[in-house]
């Protein structure tokens, strides 16, 4: 009886093929968090991780943190 109201599984997996449901994007909030990049770190990767975050180069952020160090 159940199958006879429900139907079969194989019904319902041809339907979400056809129409793929997309997640509504007005309740989802992506934020951009800030990490540091151990993978191209040659510190500690705080460089690496701010030109993740803003883009650029990691060498460009490395360049700007000596630079002010030295003032």
């Amino acid at each position: 009886e159940v199958i006879a109201v429900l139907g079969y599984p194989e019904n319902f997996e041809s339907e979400s093929d056809e129409s793929p449901k997309q997640p509504n994007t007005s309740f989802t909030k992506r934020s951009k968090r800030l990490y540091r990049d151990p993978e191209n770190a040659r510190i500690a990767g705080v460089c690496s991780g701010l030109a993740y975050y803003f883009g650029g180069e990691a060498w460009l952020y490395r360049g700007l943190f000596i630079i002010l160090r030295l003032f």
